[in-house]
């Protein structure tokens, strides 16, 4: 029997602004700074701005890559990221770092503070529950009104 033909992944045509940020490792702010000098986009009619990916190919062979972090820079973005409630695998993926390292300053972030530390998924599903972006006083008020509609709150049970 034939083996089944492996399907390539299709380029797309077009890129967005965020596309090419992405790619280029710059903000949007500075793609379009760079329309019409370093990038030349077309206009579609709904005044969307897609750029060709070739020109975005040889711009990004110019390009020097991103300046490297030191120890110190890399652990202090890690702990900014967790307290923003990224997952390890979060941290991992962005500084490209071993998961140990990860791990490791995670243990380091949880072990000096006194805080209630949630897993990004927790904290996707509190604010599911709750409606809206959580907050940590939207927490407090959350499980207090929840101890105050207890059965058990007026017998001390949740001291």
């Amino acid at each position: 029997m034939n083996a089944p033909k492996r399907r390539r992944k299709r380029q797309p045509r077009e890129l967005t602004r965020r596309r090419v940020a992405e790619i280029l490792k710059v903000a949007r702010s500075t793609i379009r700074r760079w329309e019409g000098s370093l990038l030349h986009p077309r206009v579609k009619p709904n005044g969307v701005r897609v750029f060709d990916p070739e020109e975005i190919k040889r711009l990004a062979k110019t390009r020097p890559g991103p300046p490297a972090m030191d120890e110190g820079e890399m652990c202090a973005r890690a702990i900014e990221m967790y307290r923003e409630g990224s997952a390890v695998t979060d941290v991992v993926a962005a500084l490209r770092r071993p998961i140990d390292w990860a791990r490791r300053i995670y243990a380091v972030y949880c072990g000096s503070c006194d805080q209630l530390i949630l897993s990004a998924d927790q904290r996707r599903q509190l604010e599911g529950a709750i409606g809206r972006r959580l907050t940590p006083e939207d927490l407090v008020r959350t499980v207090l009104r929840l101890r105050d509609r207890s059965p058990d709150a007026g017998n001390g049970a949740h001291q």
